[in-house]
């Protein structure tokens, strides 16, 4: 049987499946694009929602082919206004807070910068006020059941 996490970091140990249901004897996770498998509860496995998982992240950027679509919005709307940003290669936002299909950001202008040397691997939350230009809004993380982002989940 072939299994495919959603996320694997082979650096860390680490396998993250999308867990569809949680009871007190077993976690039903998605272990495919359809196919389904039930684990036993142990302390081997570990239980975390998506606010979470994402609120506590080292950071997230727009997949690449989102961007155009995917502006940095003043509200979590499509019809709000968009925060103009300069296209760069790599990206990252500072995660606020999580609402539905949007996260409310501020851009990281230190991320792939020369400065970045001085913070890596800390999570942005430690130096993001160090950014001049606050840039804060809205970009949505998910929609019709698909990512939007990539979360940053170690450095």
């Amino acid at each position: 049987m072939e299994i495919y996490p959603k996320f694997y970091e082979l650096d860390y140990d680490a396998c993250d499946f999308v867990c569809l249901e949680a009871t007190k004897n077993y976690y039903k996770i998605l272990i495919g694009f359809n196919q389904v498998k039930y684990v036993k509860l142990s302390d081997s496995w570990m239980l975390t929602t998506w606010k979470n998982l994402i609120e506590n992240s080292f950071g997230v950027t727009r997949k690449r082919d989102s961007r155009e679509s995917n502006k940095l919005r003043s509200s979590n709307s499509e019809d709000s206004p968009e925060i103009p940003l300069e296209l760069k290669t790599h990206e990252n936002f500072c995660v606020i807070n999580l609402e539905g299909g949007w996260l409310n950001v501020k851009y990281d202008c230190i991320y792939a910068t020369d400065k970045y040397m001085e913070f890596e691997g800390e999570p942005c939350s430690t130096y993001i006020d160090k950014c001049e230009n606050d840039k804060t809004g809205w970009i949505k993380w998910k929609e019709n059941g698909e990512l939007l982002v990539q979360i940053y989940l170690r450095p």
